[in-house]
Order: C-alpha cells, then structure tokens, then sequence
C-alpha cells in the first residue's frame, strides 16, 4: 500500500503560525566525522536537552522512513478480529509487543514492535512476519542513532572516565563516554520498541466539542523518543509556559528528553510536556500517520542520578529516585493502560500471575488517579462515525426471577409505606403512617411505597429502547450541561450504548426547557403527567417527615398551616417548591447486558457504592434484581414487590435533619439468576430541593438534640449539588472497563460519597458528646484538678521527659531553606532509612532486612492504614478483622476506601483466637455478596494488651494464602512488649520485672515468621508508627512497610495525601538515627509500662473485677459486666452475651455506665466500642496519665462511680 499523499501545509497557514524553537543536532553521517566532533556536537545538544527538552536530529544516516512509513496503512488496516488477537501484554509481563487500540480503527491506535531478543519473540500478523528483516534493522538503525545520542550527554554531563569499566573507557577521553549508553543495553531487558501508529480523521466539529486536542499533554515515560519526519503537523511543545507546533524538517528525526533521562540527572534535563492537536490549516481533516522510537533504561537499574559535576549533588527535582526504570515505566503502563491486570518484574511468575489476576487491580486506577499527565487520552474515541441503531426496540420481556434463586437470595429488609391511595384516606391515617415512615427512615433509609396511585410506569418503561435506539450523533447533540449551567435535561453516556446510559427529564418550567428528541416530543404530554405524579408521591412523603418529626405549626406561615394540626406539615414540602429552580428530573435509564465474565472481572459490580445527592430517588417497579443496599455493613439485594416504588433517603435529608435520617449507600450487581445475562432498565425519579435553601437543620425536636452532627450545615443545596457533580466529572470510570472520557466519567454519576455523610456515618452521638465535655475540663494537676482524667486515649506519656530532652538537644532540627520546600511526599529518605535501621536492629530477626525502598511514611499510623486500604480494596469490598479491634480501624479502613469490616469475633470471656471463626466470617461475607480481600489484625492486640503466637500468625498466614487474601498487620505497639526480659539487643529489663504471665505467647513479627508457601511474601504488609512506641502521638508519623513494588509506587502516587512535614521529618529522623539514645530508651520504656500495669492489676484485685492479663502495650481489658448488669435490670433490659456479628445489641447501660465515668471526672472507651460482641467490658489505658500518682487518682475515681452503681441500683433491685 502506497504511502498516502499529502499536500504540504499551505503557505498562509506556515506563515501564520508561531512555531516551537527547536535545537538541530547535526550527527554528521554523511561527513563520518561524527568521532572528532562529538564534544562540539554534545555542548550543541546538552544545550537543547536542558532548555526545550525536544530537538532535531539530523544528518542521522537512517534512510528507510518511507518503507516503514507504508507498513503502517497495511498493518493497521486489518480486520478488528486480527487486531485484538494480537493486543500487547505490556501491563501483564512488560512486552510492549502488539496491538493497542479498541481494534474499530475509529480511534487512536498503533501497533509496536518489540527488541529482537528471545525474551520478546512473539507471534504477529502476517503483514509483519512479510516485512520482518526490514523492520528489525530499522529498529537496530533507531538505537544505534538513540546510543549516539546517549553518548553525547555522558560527554555532556561530564561523566568521569572512572565511572565505567577499564574495557569501556575511550581513549584520551576525559569521560566515561558510555556510562548512560551502558544502562540501555541492548541484550538486557527492557521496554524498547517501534511503533506504528495512526489517527484516524475527525471533523472540525468533532474536534471542537474537544477544544481540538487530540491526545492531552503528557510527557514520555522512557529516555528518548525518536518521531520519524510526521507528514501531518499537529504535535505541540509546553516551552515558556506556552504551547507551540513543531514544525517538521525533511528527514530530520523529532526527539524529546523522556522521564528516565529527567531521573537520572537530578532534573538538569527536562521530560516535557507535549500533546496532539487537531492538525493545521489544509491538514486538519487528514489522517495522521507517526512513526515511532522509544527508547528505554535496563528495567533493574535504579533512577538515581549519574555521576556528573553538572548534577547538584542534593537533586530536589528528583522523585522516587529509588525506583527502578522498570518500576516506573510499569507505573505509567498502569496508569495508561486500562487493563485489570498488574505487572511488577520482581514477583516470580506464579506470584505475578496470582496477583496480576485480581489483587492489583486497582493500582492501575490510583495511580492514573494521581498521575498529573496520564497518556490515558490515547486511547479516547476520536471518530465521529456511529452505526445506525434500529428505530425502535420492544419493551424487553422479562421472566420472572426463579423461585430457587428468590429462596437463595438474602434480601435486604424494607418496610412497605402505604399511602393508602385506593381507600383515599390518607388524610385520616397521615399521622399513622408518618410513624411507619421515620421508623424506616431512621433505619436502613431504604422503604418501598405501595398504594401510591400511579398506573402508568409501562408506557414509560417502553420509552427506553425508543431513547436508546437513537444514534451516537443524535444522542451526544442532547448532551446533558448539568456541570455547566445545573440543568439536568439530557443524555448522559457515551453514546455507543455499550456502556451504562441515561436520558434525563428535567422540571417543565422555562429555565429548563430544551430541544428534545423527537421520542420525547411526542411523548411529552404524557411524560409531563407522569413526572408531576411523581412529584406529588415525593411531597406526601415530605409531608409525612414533617409529621414524624413534629416540626411545630408556627414553623410555616399561617397560610399553610393545617387546622387542628400541631405540625408545620408543610414545612419540608415548601423547601422542594416546584416553581423554584432546582434539579429535579425524571431519569430514563439503560444497562446493557453484560456475561459473567465481563462482570466476574469488576467483581460483578455494575455501579461502585454510592449515595444519591438530592431529597429523595423514587425507582419504579424496576424489572430486573440488582440493586443492593448497605445495612448493618452487609450488602443486600433489594427484593422487587410488584407495582411499588423503591425509595431511597440521600443526602440533602439527611442534612436538613442533622444525621437523623441516613443517606445510605447502594450499588447495582450482576442481576442473580436467569436475570443475570438481561439488559436492565430503571425508571427513577430525583426529589431535589430548590437550590438556594440552606441546609440546616428543621425546627424539631427530635432533631435539635443531634445537629452538632451536621457537617458544613450553611452550604445550600445547590452548592452542595454543584460540588457532588463537580466530584463525579472528574472521577474515574467505573463501568464496563471503559477507555473514554468525561461522559462515562459522568456516569460514575452517584459515585461519590461525600465527607458529610462519613462524617456523620462514623460518629456516635453519644461519645462525641461526651468526648467535647472532656475536652473542656482535662485534668491538670495544677491548673485543674478536678478535671476529667483519660484513661481513654492510647497514649504514652511514661517517657515523655527524655522525649522532650532528646529533641531539644541541639542539632536536632534547625529550620533551613530547604525545609521550607517540599521533599519526598512518602517521606524523606533519611527518615526511611532510620526506620528501615531501628526495624532491623530492634524488632528481632528479620526474614528480609529492610530499606528506605520498602517504606512510605504518613501523618499518622492511621493514615497508613487509610494508605494501604485505598491501595488493596475497591469500595464494598470486605476487610476481615478478629474483633474486638482497634476503633480506629472502622473510620481509617471504610471512610476513603469505602470498605466494609468484617468481623472475626474472638469469643468472651477469654477473646482466644479461632480461625475457623475466621473461616465462617469469610463465608457468610461471600454469601452476603461481600469479597473479602484483605485479612487485618493488629499485634500486639488491641484493646486485649497481649500478643498473636507464632502458631496463630502461621495459620493466618495458611488462611490468607487459601482464601487470596493480602495480610496486614498492624504491629505499632512492637516495641511496647513488656512481658518478660528483653533480648541482648535491647538490654535488659530489671530483674524485678523480668516475668510476667509466661503463658502468654511474646511479641513476633510478621516480618519475622516464614510465610506458607501459598501465601507472596509480596501479599504481607506492616502498619507502625512513632505514636505508641515512643509516646510521639502528637507528632503524627506513621509507616507502611512492604516488599511489594506495585504496592509501594501506588502508595507513592497518593502520598500527597498523607505526607508530613518536612522539619518534623527531619527531627524525628535525627532522633531514631541516635542509636545509643535509642538502645537505652527502649528498655527503660518497657520498665515503666510493666511498673504501671503492675498497679492497675493490683487495684482490678482488690476490687475483684476480671481482666484480660496483658504482657504488651499499656491498656487491659476489664470485665465491669457486673455494674453494667446492675444498671440493666434496674433499666429493665435484658442482658445477653452476644457475637460480633449480632445486628441489634443493647448497649444502653454500658453508655450509661460511661456517662457515669465521665460524670465522676475519669474516661475510659466501652468494649462496644472495639467492636466486643459482649456487653459491658471497657479498656483501661494505664500509661496515658503523667506518673503513678495520677493514675492511683483515676482507678480511684473508677472505684468512687463502681460503689455509687452498687448503692444506687442493690436497692432498686431487691424492692
């Protein structure tokens, strides 16, 4: 196939056009004096490297362009089937070799063409099987000119001549002339390739509603790239904060500094940005061909910077200059390629395979989340073209769900609110129903309505295949404007209807009239009528939550009182006035079908867990099983009751009601059963309030109790509108895998939970307010005497005053100017390094020693755990945890991460860990639909103060590596251990301490026990921090430690999140690189634990109380069932002992006994409060105080409130 012809760009446009000043480096082929002038030639290019970063090389002595130019129609002009039978496996094991695109031609696609060594030998098509040799020595042709290259810049950086091999030197050469060519060896294994590549042609029109950019900007993620003579202009360059066209010079190759190079030269030379237009002039409606070189870095060599004078020796440009090439191109692949596959070189492969399949899945998307340039945009659809769809498709007909699936399925409970409308007497039974109505509010937040009056979902039901047979042009002309102006009219989706898509119907007042389809105009008086049906069902329901929650009748306006009505009945109704502007709509919806194994590979999840951001979502007697509700942490499946409407509270409720009601999270799953493999249609009608209400809390009583729990109360509905909209345009795709842009991006639509209702989902009334009240009155045994003293927060303070010597020593930290700049956002390297130091030389032998590479540090161990959840878990998913268990871990693991606890209770009275509790946890979560994907546990144990045998952490392990399950431990007290006389390593404790409770199992790392061999050691990650082992809770420093590459460069990519400030990095790495003040703080700390604990134990005696009997950390686990049993049965509550995993547990006296705490001036946490299935048990943290004195003053405060329970409630109980 002949090379296409194409014009040359007109003189006007050339004239016109203000072009990229670009460097050309002559090689002097043609002269062969390339050997005595290369030190000319290397300032001329070190020159062009370290300002534009792109240059031109010519004069280069490759003269095949044309020959490879011609393969690229024929290769490209296969059939999709042949494409995609040779899709490359980049993302899998690092062969750029093969096809990308989506194989329609309709879109940007290339196909490349690996190094010709075996380890990238791989089948191809039989157009580049015909024309092998020749593309092979024309590659052979791009990396001898891509090693000049890299030559010149040795030269040009003044690489010493010591640093390369004696065979390597050049001789009379000042410069190690091959030290950057010896990391791109050939033989060795890297991502080098050839690539064919083609744009398809775009409209003009096409190309605006892109602002006619082609491919967004990006910088390259190797060391060179080599663009060969393009015909087409269209390539920009980001040069003094400017974009501007490069202008092609005849048989001149095109190149740019790539990520590598930046690396490893500190970031003298420059990877810069550049992108793809819509081409010039006369060019604009051509297609585009490119051809291709992409040089890259031995994949094991590490990114740091070469020796060189003209590199600082204190590189602040550099990032993850630990990484390796092969680890960072991986990170890129991963954020360009959507693939759910993961690839890290340094597993062996049947690791690499089992992780690759499933548990890395969700690296790619954190790190393309996170990548400021991602080359995701090379693969946006760029075609205009669309297949015709036919006119009209039928209501599909839907069977019934079979009875053995219905007996199967554990639904979700929902309570039916009849609004009584064939007897017609709703206004009678208003105040009846209002009662059923808060019950189910306050609930799951899900109800279903029945006898509600409307008849005529059917005719609507039948419009979808109508809207939805439309054809892509026609459907992205009604594009919905939502994020622009707020209007909701429209279409919503990609248009292909390959993916999830919706249609729309706002409110029929001026402000939102728009140019429907013609589906719609014909259709619309009927359409009219049946969206304000709707609105008139949403107003009872309005109505009926002013009753339920008494808002009094002075609340509204006399005019809209209601005679011989005590309630404002009107009140929540008049904040969704139909005249008013706000975005209501009426939603025509469309999920096509999917197999199982297109849905086994999300996990079967078709929409990520979400809450809705408006009053009220009123789903129409939907067809098809698939939505689930979130109750309790379990995932259940909404059963459908014929001719009702499933209703949902969302957020702007439950803001209005300051967190009474709940705006609860829901996802739509595979459909069970036969229903699985059907196309599924929803019919939803959006109650959203008018848009300059504020939302704060209604006047009612049941409310004003609670509305401190209301998070950014003053914001209006449509701000808070705006920003759950404006949060979804820029979220990730979430269906079907999809490779395009904002309008999947748009249906991610209610996936994203806003922090109000996290806010609100993880706090407790009761304890907060209980925790304000300490705030305000802390003990201070000067200042404040009488003040509340905490034996509640994990802290140690025993050390406190050699802390507080040691940092103020000098040198410590002074503020520099360097200080003041960002560093490493997962942590300087010298504070990596100490803690890699203090883990090898502290916590016992390691099966691995660590370094600075296998460690990021966040501002907090909690926000380490956050870290590592967002990394391993997608929202829904499911964290097993032996309870009871640390409180943190509910908000750190669910709130970002979205992830559900799974509790593995540890039965009372003595808590022993089972696995086989384990084992049934597991399977009652899959059954519930939950996938487990991450077994968590903290050691030592918290709240029990004891610590895992190596015994049970091996069956763990043994349990991990069956189920496939990532293993986190949480080892923060490590140090803490106290329990009998410490190694040689760390001294020894005093004799008088030496023993303690010798059948309890000591400290062992996980990093310390070999692992099964069905379990990666790449699958096994450690939490620490500075808070508990060092008393340094306030300075918020905590670390995930993993050998697991993937893992780690995900970590990297989010740190921006959780990095912590640079002095107290800097200070905190000083003071744990200090080994003899180390050494002798770790003992001593270990004394003072023990000789605290040693007092509360002899007080929990006297009083006869049980105890968990603890050898690590400084709290103990205390049995008051005694006290909290009085004050039940005084109450009238029944108490039982309970699991875990029991729905409905009365925790009213063990609250009540905690008020009671507080009341007498002490706090300690409820047992609920970790999660204990028993009621009644409370943690006592005995280090959390200044001296044994404080502490003697807290227990006897305890004791002061235990005999005040016993006087008050004996009596009552006799009488």
């Amino acid at each position: 196939m002949p090379v296409p012809d194409i014009p040359p760009l007109q003189s006007a446009d050339i004239d016109a056009m203000e072009w990229t000043p670009l460097a050309a480096v002559d090689l002097r082929f043609k002269e062969g004096d390339f050997e005595e002038r290369r030190f000319e030639i290397a300032k001329v290019l070190k020159s062009a490297c370290t300002g534009a970063g792109f240059f031109v090389l010519v004069n280069h002595g490759i003269d095949e362009a044309e020959p490879m130019y011609s393969l690229i129609p024929q290769i490209l002009s296969l059939s999709k089937d042949e494409k995609l039978a040779h899709k490359t496996t980049a993302a899998i094991d690092g062969d750029y070799t093969g096809y990308v695109g989506d194989g329609t031609g309709d879109s940007v696609e290339y196909y490349n063409v690996g190094k010709f060594i075996p380890k990238f030998q791989k089948e191809h098509p039989d157009i580049v099987v015909k024309h092998y040799s020749a593309i092979k020595d024309y590659s052979l042709e791009c990396y001898r000119v891509a090693m000049q290259v890299m030559r010149l810049l040795a030269i040009a950086l003044e690489v010493p001549a010591s640093a390369v091999p004696p065979e390597r030197r050049v001789p009379g050469s000042p410069y190690g002339e091959h030290y950057i060519e010896d990391l791109h060896r050939y033989e060795d294994i890297s991502g080098c390739h050839l690539r064919f590549m083609r744009y398809p042609p775009v409209s003009a029109e096409g190309d605006a509603k892109r602002d006619n950019i082609r491919v967004q900007a990006h910088t390259d993620f190797g060391s060179l790239t080599m663009m060969f003579n393009p015909k087409v202009v269209a390539l920009q360059v980001l040069t003094g904060n400017k974009w501007r066209f490069v202008k092609p010079v005849d048989g001149s190759l095109i190149c740019n500094i790539s990520d590598t190079l930046q690396f490893i030269t500190g970031g003298v030379l420059k990877s810069t940005q550049h992108r793809v237009l819509r081409p010039l002039g006369n060019h604009g409606d051509l297609e585009r061909h490119n051809l291709i070189y992409f040089l890259r870095a031995t994949d094991d060599i590490p990114l740091k910077p070469v020796p060189s004078p003209a590199i600082p020796s204190n590189p602040t440009d550099v990032v993850d200059a630990g990484m390796t090439a092969g680890e960072w191109v991986s990170k890129r692949v991963q954020a360009a390629v959507k693939s759910r596959q993961a690839h890290y070189k340094s597993e062996k492969t049947g690791e690499g395979e089992r992780e690759a399949e499933e548990n890395y899945r969700r690296l790619q998307d954190i790190i393309n989340r996170h990548q400021d340039v991602p080359d995701s945009q090379l693969y946006v659809p760029i075609s205009e073209s669309a297949d015709e769809r036919q006119a009209l498709m039928p209501v599909p007909d839907i069977p019934p769900l079979q009875s053995a699936d219905i007996d199967a399925t554990e639904w979700a409970p929902s309570t039916a609110v009849d609004l009584r409308f064939k007897e017609g007497d709703f206004e009678e039974r208003r105040f009846e129903i209002a009662k059923v109505l808060k019950s189910a509010c306050t609930g799951a937040g899900f109800f279903v309505l029945v006898n509600h009056g409307i008849d005529e979902t059917e005719p609507m039901y039948s419009l979808i295949p109508q809207i939805f047979s439309l054809s892509k042009d026609e459907k992205m002309a009604l594009k919905a404007t939502v994020a622009n102006d707020g209007d909701y009219t429209g279409y919503v989706g990609d248009g292909t209807g390959d993916s999830v898509e919706y249609y729309n119907v706002g409110k029929f007042i001026p402000k939102f009239q728009r140019e429907p389809p013609d589906v719609i105009v014909n259709h619309c008086s009927a359409i009219e009528h049946f969206f304000l049906e709707c609105r008139r069902i949403a107003m009872q329901v309005t109505r009926l939550l002013s009753i339920a929650f008494e808002v009094p009748a002075e609340a509204v306006p006399p005019e809209r009182t209601i005679p011989g009505s005590p309630c404002g009945e009107h009140y929540i109704e008049d904040l969704h006035q139909y005249e008013d502007v706000s975005g209501c709509n009426l939603r025509f919806m469309r999920y096509p079908p999917a197999s199982a194994e297109e849905d086994a590979k999300r996990g079967n999840i078709r929409v990520q867990a979400h809450t809705n951001f408006c009053s009220l979502t009123m789903i129409f007697n939907p067809k098809v099983v698939g939505l689930q509700v979130l109750t309790r942490n379990e995932w259940r499946l909404v059963k459908l009751v014929e001719g009702s409407v499933i209703c949902n509270i969302t957020d702007t409720l439950q803001f209005i009601t300051g967190g009474v009601l709940k705006s609860t999270q829901h996802r739509v799953l595979r459909p069970p059963g036969n229903h699985g493999n059907m196309e599924r249609h929803n019919l939803i009608f959006f109650l959203r309030a008018s848009d300059d209400i504020a939302l704060k809390p209604v006047p009612s009583p049941a409310i004003a109790s609670v509305a401190t729990d209301v998070v950014n109360a003053g914001m209006t509905a449509r701000d808070s509108g705006s920003k759950r909209v404006q949060a979804v345009v820029k979220s990730r795709p979430t269906h079907y895998e999809s490779e395009r842009t904002d309008e999947r991006e748009w249906e991610a639509g209610d996936n994203y939970r806003r922090p109000q209702d996290i806010t609100i989902r993880h706090q407790d009334v009761r304890d907060s307010q209980l925790y304000v009240t300490y705030i305000g009155n802390q003990y201070d045994k000067v200042l404040n005497p009488g003040g509340i003293i905490s034996l509640g927060a994990a802290e140690n303070r025993c050390m406190w005053p050699e802390t507080v010597a040691r940092f103020a020593r000098t040198g410590t930290v002074t503020v520099s100017r360097s200080m003041l700049s960002y560093d490493v956002p997962f942590g300087p390297v010298k504070l990596r390094e100490a803690v890699a130091n203090l883990w090898n030389t502290q916590m016992g032998p390691l099966l691995v020693p660590l370094d600075a590479d296998n460690i990021t540090v966040q501002a907090g161990c909690g926000q380490s755990i956050d870290a590592i959840m967002q990394v391993l878990c997608d929202p829904g998913e499911g964290i097993l945890v032996p309870a009871p268990y640390y409180n943190g871990f509910d908000p750190d693991s669910t709130m970002e991460p979205s992830a559900v606890l799974i509790p593995c209770p540890m039965q009372p009275p003595d808590f022993s860990f089972s696995i086989e509790s384990c084992r049934v946890a597991y399977d009652l979560a899959t059954a519930r639909g939950i996938k487990a994907r991450v077994f968590l546990l903290c050691n030592p144990l918290n709240p029990l103060g004891r610590c895992y045998s190596q015994t049970e952490l091996k069956s763990i392990m043994e349990f991990c590596g069956e189920r496939r399950l990532h293993l986190v431990v949480d080892e923060i007290y490590a140090l803490s251990y106290f329990g009998e006389a410490a190694t040689s390593r760390n001294q020894a404790l005093s004799e008088s301490t030496s023993a303690c409770h010798s059948d309890l199992p000591p400290y062992t790392s996980i990093l310390s026990v070999t692992p099964p061999a069905t379990l990666p050691p790449s699958s096994i990650h450690v939490l620490w921090g500075l808070s508990k082992d060092f008393g340094m809770n306030g300075i918020r420093m905590g670390v995930v430690i993993t050998h697991n590459y993937a893992v780690l460069s995900a970590l990297r990519a989010i740190s921006m999140q959780h990095n912590v400030s640079v002095p107290m990095s800097i200070a905190v790495a000083s003071v744990l690189s200090d080994t003899e003040w180390v050494a002798s703080f770790i003992p001593e700390n270990k004394r003072r634990i023990r000789r605290m604990y040693e007092v509360v134990k002899t007080w929990l005696a006297e009083w006869s109380i049980p105890f968990q009997e603890a050898n690590a950390a400084f709290f103990v686990f205390v049995d008051l069932r005694r006290w909290t049993q009085m004050i039940g049965r005084v109450n009238g509550e029944a108490f039982v002992v309970v699991d875990a995993e029991a729905e409905d547990v009365d925790r009213s006296a063990e609250y009540d006994l905690f008020g009671r705490f507080v009341d007498g001036g002490v706090l300690c946490v409820n047992g609920g409060s970790y999660g204990c299935g028993d009621v009644g048990w409370f943690r006592l943290v005995y280090t959390a105080v200044d001296d044994e004195n404080d502490l003697l003053l807290a227990l006897a405060r305890l004791g002061a409130v235990l005999e005040a329970v016993e006087k008050e409630c004996k009596p009552l109980q006799v009488k």
